[in-house]
């Protein structure tokens, strides 16, 4: 039996291509959504890397700290706990040069009577900009919690600046991981 007249006749003429249409454009849209959820999964992915790098290094910092009470900031590039925040960054997959090491001092900062002490490295480029990966220390931190406020050379910050890697030659989003040691 076949319905060629009528209210339940079938008009196919009319609407030929409907089904492909509407598929390419939500394929579209699936893909788009795909896309967004896999650059989201990869940027949360390395800033968990960079958190767990970042917590690992300060605390080689802080051990090292604990063991004797300091009254200065550190020496340089070259002191104990610097090398310690270093090496344990690098040990983490953050692959810096100690030969690409910058440091700074600041009198007065955080707390007038405090002189502190930054240290970073870098992959490639300079401390101000260019690399992918920065590792830096800085003792006393720039915010002093109640339990630093008495012994401030005894409390460190370390900060990992990675850029995330994007597709063609543009840097992508820099992801900052801090921890206190």
């Amino acid at each position: 039996m076949s319905f060629s007249h009528g209210p339940l006749a079938i008009h196919r003429s009319r609407k030929r291509g409907q089904t492909l249409v509407i598929f390419g454009l939500m394929s579209i849209v699936l893909f788009g959504f795909a896309g967004l959820a896999l650059d989201a999964g990869h940027i949360y992915l390395m800033y968990r890397l960079t958190q767990n790098a970042t917590d690992s290094a300060a605390l080689a910092g802080g051990k090292r700290l604990s063991a004797a009470l300091r009254s200065a900031q550190p020496s340089g590039l070259s002191d104990p706990i610097v090398l310690a925040v270093h090496d344990y960054a690098e040990a983490n997959g953050y692959n810096t040069a100690l030969a690409t090491g910058c440091s700074s001092t600041n009198a007065g900062t955080p707390r007038l009577g405090l002189t502190q002490f930054s240290a970073s490295w870098v992959d490639t480029g300079t401390c101000a900009g260019g690399f992918s990966t920065r590792v830096t220390a800085t003792s006393p931190p720039p915010v002093l919690t109640d339990n630093c406020s008495n012994v401030p050379y005894n409390c460190m910050q370390v900060v990992i600046t990675q850029v995330v890697p994007r597709a063609g030659s543009t840097p992508g989003p820099a992801l900052e991981a801090s921890a206190r040691g």
